[in-house]
């Protein structure tokens, strides 16, 4: 079945007409509109109920940007943690590979091999 907008106004239109009686695949079609209504007016609903809850309690929802450094942060702390524990110094992570065993960077990718 197609949700199109016209398709909607013609089906709103049908009830708002003359026709007495309607066929089973146009009761359907009433029924499933009327189905993914609701499905997107609670989705809706919770969306708004979550965003304000979020707003009484922490202000504004954090950004994507935001979200993502605080987990970098959050792993860099786990990673100065773990680093302290087992009695080693902690190296920032620049990228690229490093060496499994000793967590040093790895300069030649033949020289992991």
């Amino acid at each position: 079945m197609r949700r199109d907008a016209g398709t909607v106004l013609r089906a709103g239109e049908a009830l708002l007409g003359e026709q007495e009686t309607f066929t089973r695949e146009q009761v359907a079609y009433l029924i499933d509109l009327a189905f993914e209504s609701g499905l997107r007016f609670r989705a809706a609903y919770a969306e708004g109920e979550m965003l304000a809850s979020w707003a009484r309690h922490h202000g504004a929802p954090p950004t994507r940007a935001e979200r993502i450094a605080a987990e970098l942060a959050a792993v860099d702390r786990a990673a100065r943690l773990r680093a302290e524990r087992e009695g080693r110094p902690y190296r920032v992570y620049r990228g690229g590979p490093v060496d499994w065993e000793t967590g040093a960077p790895v300069r030649q990718l033949g020289a992991v091999a």
